[in-house]
């Protein structure tokens, strides 16, 4: 994708604000054209930081790699919109596979002009010119924050999402299927929901009972929504355990783990936690995942000093739990 974009960026002057999942070699070459590359990243990833609305820097253009969800690419839209400079240029790059093709009419409402200027490779290159007032500009991410309700095992709760989110910011089935497998707790055990969402997982532990709940997840975004589901809760942001300073050891460590890095099926993240996880339980601490069956999490295991095994299994999920 960075070849494509770079080809059809002809002008690549001013400040240049690079959002999405785009790699570094775009922003690299970018920058090696003169522009001033300004980063926005939702995820955090190693050495790279995230934030859930783009930086509060006026930008000349803004290059955007296509997001997965069309929730998230109307958000990010909108971001952008609101750091452009009118007539300033968007670029959208992605893949057909992703929806590129369709992704144009997305833009219409807050961009003119919105062509293809590349195509090849199976991706396209889209560009549209911020409009002097575009039409219904929700430029802060207060507008965003959508309050209702959600529905967990221990009932009805109030409950704060914003677009894009895992699940919609819901109960999703997976992650319905770990609560009703996870034993109970003793009371005032610690516990780390790994991959929290908007904080599902620990909204319905607090429900059954007082657990001292330790949040973490790579989408800022999501993060977000989780500090105000769960105030009481410590969050952090981040993909790893080792972006929890100071935090731990653990009675329990619970995840519905991301299988996913962009559109492409991956296991990197819960391939790091089951190397690491062992280290920050407490003696007779445990790890529960939730995963689609055909996850080798009891192989992920394997070479740690904990064992996995399958804790329950219903339709197209197990449930495991790693222990020593």
């Amino acid at each position: 994708m960075a070849e494509l974009a770079l080809g059809g960026l002809f002008e690549p002057a001013g400040r240049m604000m690079v959002a999405g999942e785009a790699d570094d070699a775009l922003a690299d070459g970018l920058a090696a054209r003169g522009a001033e590359v300004i980063r926005w990243h939702r995820f955090a990833a190693p050495g790279r930081r995230a934030t859930p609305w783009p930086p509060d820097i006026e930008a000349d253009q803004a290059i955007l790699r296509l997001p997965r969800a069309r929730a998230s690419l109307d958000f990010a839209l909108h971001g952008l919109a609101a750091r452009l400079v009118p007539g300033g240029s968007l670029w959208l790059v992605g893949t057909n596979d992703e929806g590129v093709r369709s992704a144009g009419r997305r833009m219409e409402d807050l961009f003119d002009g919105v062509v293809t200027v590349d195509a090849r490779r199976h991706g396209r290159l889209l560009r549209g010119r911020r409009r002097e007032r575009p039409v219904g500009l929700r430029d802060s991410l207060d507008q965003w924050r959508a309050v209702g309700s959600i529905r967990l095992p221990g009932g009805e709760r109030p409950w704060i999402t914003y677009p894009g989110l895992f699940a919609r910011g819901e109960l999703d089935p997976a992650t319905a299927f770990l609560l009703d497998a996870l034993p109970p707790f003793e009371p005032g055990a610690r516990v780390l929901d790994f991959g929290c969402g908007a904080g599902t997982i620990g909204a319905a532990l607090a429900q059954r009972g007082e657990v001292a709940l330790d949040q973490l997840d790579a989408d800022a975004l999501a993060v977000e929504a989780a500090r105000q589901n769960l105030p009481a809760a410590r969050t952090w942001l981040g993909s790893s355990l080792d972006d929890l300073t100071g935090a731990g050891p653990w009675d329990r460590v619970v995840t519905n783990p991301p299988i996913h890095e962009s559109v492409l099926r991956s296991y990197r993240v819960l391939e790091e936690l089951a190397r690491a996880v062992g280290a920050r339980l407490r003696p007779g601490g445990e790890a529960w995942v939730v995963a689609q069956r055909q996850v080798p999490v009891a192989e992920m295991f394997q070479a740690t000093d904990l064992r996995a095994a399958i804790a329950d299994q219903r339709g197209a999920f197990r449930v495991w739990r790693a222990a020593r």
